[in-house]
């Protein structure tokens, strides 16, 4: 039933989300951070404000109360070497809180029942010093447990009680006034310490947004580098593949423009019928036609590879500008386009005559 009780009270302490969360774990471990730092101070303080405390009670009586802020102490500082033990993952921020509740809040209420130990009605200066210990104990705790709300408020919760029924008093007016000046200084001092929340878990919100921030354009840089990387990979093999292709067609093509350009001469005698030298001449031409554009392709891996070679040489600009016509007189014809050149005949360049005529 324990268990049950304990797994309830969790699941309503958890955040709405998973930055929430984050936050959470954030604000409890950096008062359990406050709390190992402050473990040794608060069990001086104690000492001294204990022999302070002799003046007005016995003992015994003091000791008592000493015994159990020692002890609460001891299991603060227990509790908040083991919250610091290890990362807690944002699904554990409900049950992280109710142990630092467990761990933290002990302490808060007791240090502050001195005042049931001490208190002397009628005697100015024991109230007094009372008084002034207690808002100084609530004021101190603002930086050090008010990161936290649902630890700093259970802690209030039994201050404001204790100002409301240990309060100066000596005349008609502050029998009355000075509980209710009291009370309202110790909401003045709740008040700080939510401003004080807020402000925290709004610097630690942005750090972590910025975190996230730089989390996803890290993973964007990366899987724009792996992207890069397989495009220079398909670029390689698109390259590689064009290189082989070309070589294997070059290879055929060769033989049949050779041989193609024998049988057009007529190296070997004359061919008959005459009409298949008509079919030799564009056997010959579409081959040479045909390896222009492989070697267009090369051309093309060469230069995407940053390894193309230009082969500059004296030409004919109106020469090269009808072998370029040449390879789309064709498609224009068939499209109804009329192609012309005015060209200057002794117009001379010094350029890669295929790069150009590309």
């Amino acid at each position: 039933m324990l268990a049950g009780a304990l797994g309830w009270a969790a699941a309503q302490l958890s955040p709405r989300d998973t930055l929430e969360a984050r936050v959470r774990i954030e604000q409890l471990r950096a008062i359990a951070r406050n709390n190992l730092q402050s473990t040794l101070p608060n069990a001086a303080i104690a000492l001294v404000v204990a022999c302070v405390d002799l003046q007005w009670v016995s003992l015994p009586r003091v000791s008592m109360w000493l015994a159990t802020v020692f002890a609460s102490l001891a299991w603060w500082h227990w509790g908040s070497h083991k919250a610091l033990s290890r990362e807690r993952i944002p699904e554990e921020a409900g049950r992280f809180t109710l142990q630092m509740i467990a761990w933290t809040v002990p302490f808060m209420a007791l240090w502050s029942t001195m005042i049931l130990y001490v208190w002397l009605p009628g005697n100015v200066l024991n109230n007094g010093f009372l008084v002034t210990f207690l808002f100084a104990s609530m004021a101190g705790s603002v930086p050090q447990s008010g990161l936290c709300r649902y630890i700093s408020l259970p802690g209030m919760a039994v201050d404001i009680p204790l100002l409301a029924t240990h309060a100066l008093t000596g005349s008609p007016v502050m029998d009355w006034l000075g509980p209710v000046l009291q009370v309202l200084a110790g909401l003045l001092i709740c008040n700080l310490s939510f401003t004080f929340e807020r402000a925290y878990r709004t610097v630690t919100l942005q750090r972590f947004e910025k975190e996230n921030l730089a989390q996803e354009l890290s993973r964007t840089a990366e899987e724009l580098s792996h992207a890069r990387d397989f495009a220079q990979h398909a670029s390689q093999a698109k390259s590689e593949f064009l290189a082989n292709m070309s070589h294997e067609l070059r290879t055929p093509l060769n033989a049949i423009i050779g041989f193609s350009d024998m049988v057009r001469n007529e190296t070997f005698g004359p061919v008959s019928p005459p009409k298949y030298a008509d079919y030799v001449g564009d056997i010959h031409k579409s081959g040479l036609h045909l390896l222009n554009l492989i070697n267009n392709l090369l051309d093309l891996a060469k230069i995407e590879a940053g390894k193309h070679d230009l082969h500059e040489v004296e030409i004919a600009l109106d020469q090269a500008a009808a072998n370029a016509l040449r390879f789309v007189e064709n498609q224009a014809r068939k499209g109804g386009v009329s192609l012309r050149t005015e060209i200057d005949t002794a117009m001379l360049l010094i350029a890669d005559e295929r790069a150009i005529t590309q």
